[in-house]
């Protein structure tokens, strides 16, 4: 499928915003890129699943992993705003939806958040770097030729 002009801005904005980020982490103590302690992760492993839980403190702004695969997101608590290519949404746990492949999500906690990303883990592996590397693209260009395989 053929992606809009829109699309393409957008995910081109939202790297941006996470590339600016990345840079600025290194001169502001309250920017912080990647799995932190500020955001907890849980890990959950069960037979050929894997989930993923994070607290997003209130006031807290995240930009997701790309994820290769769709996957269930659960958030158990809290309230949200998300941005993605397909648009913006404001979010309420409990509640449950399908984020759809190759959809960075920009996410705003309105609240303390609890989120919960739920992924196939056909080899029932708990090494993290073997899940990540099959479910997590690290940028668009990666994405994309994991698709073309795909097909």
């Amino acid at each position: 499928m053929e992606l809009t002009k829109y699309k393409k801005e957008v995910r081109a904005s939202i790297q941006q915003l996470e590339d600016s980020l990345i840079t600025m982490q290194n001169q502001n103590d309250n920017i912080f890129v990647g799995d932190t302690e500020n955001s907890p992760l849980t890990h959950h492993f069960t037979d050929g699943l894997y989930g993923r839980e994070i607290l997003l403190k209130k006031g807290t702004a995240a930009i997701g992993k790309l994820h290769k695969k769709d996957c269930f997101v659960f958030i158990m608590s809290g309230e949200a705003k998300i941005v993605t290519e397909d648009g913006n949404k404001e979010i309420k746990g409990p509640c449950m939806f399908i984020s759809k492949a190759g959809n960075k999500k920009v996410v705003y906690a309105i609240t303390d958040v609890i989120w919960i990303d739920v992924y196939s883990n056909e080899g029932n592996s708990e090494d993290l770097q073997i899940i990540e590397n099959n479910v997590i693209a690290k940028n668009y260009l990666e994405y994309e030729e994991f698709k073309q395989l795909k097909n």
